[in-house]
């Protein structure tokens, strides 16, 4: 966790960094501290402890540390630097030595020195191959986007001619220079060649990206495409960026988020014998259900929701399924399609008659809708009527929830399966309790619950049934205040109270429940990703 702390009179200040590694392959950890204290003198002291953990470690001598430091390729991006010829001479530095596929030149950096001094369109063959081979990332951003170098036919120097004279060019069939693009282009065309250049020269290398403000300039769709990007990017390296987007913050997760807050006050010096001026950086806690909104506070964050048909669509009885399954997509980082709510079973034929009529005289393309039925009697009864209809202006498939265990016992006539029934039952016990609480209810057992819901006898008859048991158990003079089956109103206020308590984001209590069912009960990531791509 990053803290630094410096006391200041108004002159410079020498920083300390101390970094820890670990070594996942050998299970070592390893500490190294860089002190400036001495940059004056012209000296920066390098430390390191490793051991088998971070309380049990021995001290490294200088050999070591730089051997250690050697096996780590540091990149830092800053938010307002763009140094595209540094970029191009790292790329002169290693790409050029390397085999392309496609390349004619397969010889090292000296041989093709001598190749371009002979005929310098073998350089720009080699330049056109990595562009060529870089730009399927830059498509994923702007499907016009094509990468150039340009190569002077004449030049003195091959390292000057590299770092100075090539130009790097995005050609959307308007202006092909780098310079003419907006800054945000600018600042993403930047990060993509620097992290495509060096997934190419890590020779064995284990990479570090630090990242300032990766969001400044962009809206938030190339946002959005560039947390993808580092998200996928991040399989094979560390990244670490800040930010102040929303889109940057994963707040389904939260184990990677460092919130920072600076700490200023004054502070007696007994060396300098009068107060100084103390600055401390220090990580603020959000590891609890208030996190998110503490950063979301301090940032002035508000959430954006849209609601349209789109290409593929999930329709579902209720507006609970809704907020249940854009959750679980959210946590599981897959593509959350566009959920509508029928408000009830018997409505969804009316909606798919709408949407047929309304595609009919649209040139628009034809959407899927996949319909996600409760299994219950309301449910079969509409799975069964509206299967058989046949729609030619929407793709429409159908089908009936399983449990959380993904148990397939649809032709049964004994069973009510809701979304609830989908839902991890720890998670469905702790909404609950959330509910007794706030009314001063006894909490019901979640252990024996569970344990009794996988049992032929209480599986068939659904979650909410057990639920309504436990409370009654848990509370026989106050039980009949609530209810959790019955097919009144008030039935359904309690469900869509249990689903609004349903919030992820930042919630540590949540989120360490959701982590150990994905474990236990495999079935539901499955299935959230199977719906998420319009697959059955």
């Amino acid at each position: 966790m990053p803290v630094l702390k410096n006391a200041t009179g108004g002159a410079a200040t020498h920083p300390k960094i101390t970094v820890d590694f670990y070594d996942d392959k050998n299970a070592i950890f390893y500490s190294i501290e860089k002190n400036w204290k001495n940059w004056n003198a012209g000296e920066v002291v390098l430390d390191g402890k490793m051991g088998t953990s971070l309380k049990k470690m021995t001290k490294m001598n200088k050999k070591d540390i730089n051997i250690f430091l050697k096996n780590i390729q540091f990149y830092y991006l800053e938010a307002a630097n763009l140094d595209i010829p540094k970029v191009i001479d790292d790329i002169s530095e290693d790409i050029l030595t390397l085999e392309y596929k496609k390349s004619r030149f397969s010889n090292t950096k000296k041989q093709l020195k001598e190749a371009y001094e002979s005929y310098v369109d073998g350089l720009q063959g080699i330049l056109d191959e990595f562009a060529e081979d870089i730009s399927e990332t830059f498509y994923s951003f702007k499907d016009d986007w094509k990468v150039k170098f340009i190569v002077p036919k004449r030049t003195d120097s091959f390292r000057e001619m590299i770092s100075d004279d090539v130009e790097l060019a995005l050609d959307d069939q308007g202006t092909i220079g780098i310079e003419d693009k907006g800054s945000g282009l600018q600042r993403l065309a930047s990060i993509l060649l620097q992290f495509e250049t060096a997934e190419r020269v890590r020779k064995n290398k284990s990479i570090i990206f630090c990242v300032d403000e990766p969001d400044i300039f962009l809206h938030e769709g190339l946002q959005k495409k560039l947390k993808k990007f580092f998200m996928d990017k991040s399989q094979n390296m560390q990244i670490f960026y800040t930010t102040h987007s929303r889109i940057f913050i994963d707040a389904y997760s939260m184990k990677n988020v460092i919130f920072l807050d600076a700490d200023w006050h004054q502070q007696y010096s007994v060396r300098k014998k009068r107060n100084v001026n103390v600055v401390e950086t220090k990580s603020l806690n959000i590891n609890n259900e208030y996190g998110y909104q503490t950063i979301c506070d301090h940032l002035g964050i508000e959430r954006l929701e849209h609601n349209i048909l789109s290409d593929y669509n999930l329709v579902v009885e209720g507006n609970c399924d809704k907020k249940y399954i854009e959750g679980l997509c959210a946590y599981f980082k897959v593509n959350i399609p566009n959920i509508v709510s029928a408000n009830g079973a018997s409505n969804i034929l009316k909606y798919l008659e709408f949407y047929e009529s309304y595609y009919k005289n649209s040139n628009q393309k034809i959407p899927q809708i996949v319909i996600l039925y409760d299994n219950d009697g309301a449910g079969r009864n509409a799975y069964s009527t509206n299967s058989k209809k046949k729609f030619s202006h929407i793709d429409v498939k159908h089908m009936l929830i399983h449990n959380v265990w993904g148990n397939d016992i649809a032709n049964s006539n004994n069973v009510n399966h809701e979304i609830e029934d989908f839902l991890y039952p720890e998670i469905m016990c702790y909404l609950v309790n959330e509910i007794m609480q706030k009314k001063s209810m006894n909490k019901i057992d979640s252990k024996e619950l569970i344990k009794q819901l996988n049992t032929p006898a209480f599986n068939s008859s659904g979650i909410m049934s057990l639920l309504e048991y436990h409370k009654n158990k848990e509370n026989p003079e106050r039980g009949g205040e609530i209810s959790f089956v019955s097919s009144g109103n008030a039935t359904n206020q309690i469900k869509e109270s249990l689903a609004g308590l349903f919030e992820i984001e930042g919630n540590a209590k949540i989120i360490n429940i959701l982590e150990k069912c994905n474990e236990k009960y495999p079935y539901v990531k499955e299935f959230i990703e199977r719906i998420a791509n319009g697959e059955n």
